[in-house]
């Protein structure tokens, strides 16, 4: 039987009318008139992704370092609005922040339970990913604005272990541990 590929899906969706005084959150195909609320809905759709997630048989082993955007990044890089930015509120800039950084935590404790690595850490970074030193590491793990990234410690070559839906970026468990294993990082 194939194995199919989990896939960690990113979705931020956030809307606002930006003369309106009420900001409208979305997660989930769900609407919420409260920051707190949308973040509850997020944990909710997060934890059973975690539940879905079942240990590899097949292990890469090895040491991941992934390496996530900074707040400073995610405020740079990762927050986007249909209009003028200026013109987000400080509740819905923290949301976004806050969301953003929910759904990088959430992809690294899917990795942690999926089990393919005999360790994973997590660092963040401000600026140029594709450059930061693997370190003592077997393989880095990058998220970039162009989508998710592994390099292995013998093979600096960064490898695409997702892809780019509109603006989402989906890291695939199966695609990270088949590239670990091509990367030969150990």
């Amino acid at each position: 039987m194939k194995k199919k590929a989990l896939p960690i899906v990113f979705i931020l969706v956030v809307m606002f009318s930006v003369g309106c005084a009420t900001a409208t959150y979305t997660v989930g195909g769900k609407k919420f008139h409260s920051s707190s609320e949308a973040l509850d809905e997020q944990a909710k759709i997060n934890s059973n992704n975690l539940a879905k997630i079942t240990p590899t048989n097949a292990p890469v082993h090895g040491t991941l370092l992934v390496l996530l955007p900074s707040d400073v990044e995610i405020q740079k890089n990762y927050i986007t609005s249909r209009g003028d930015t200026s013109k987000i509120s400080e509740e819905m800039h923290n949301f976004m922040i806050t969301f953003t950084k929910n759904s990088h935590q959430s992809a690294v404790d899917m990795i942690r339970k999926k089990d393919a690595f005999d360790s994973v850490s997590v660092a963040y970074k401000n600026g140029n990913p594709a450059s930061f030193p693997i370190g003592e590491y077997d393989y880095l793990l990058f998220l970039d604005v162009d989508g998710w990234f592994l390099r292995g410690k013998d093979n600096p070559k960064a490898l695409p272990v997702g892809t780019l839906v509109g603006h989402q970026k989906v890291l695939q468990l199966d695609v990270l541990e088949t590239q670990a294993k091509v990367l030969g990082g150990k």
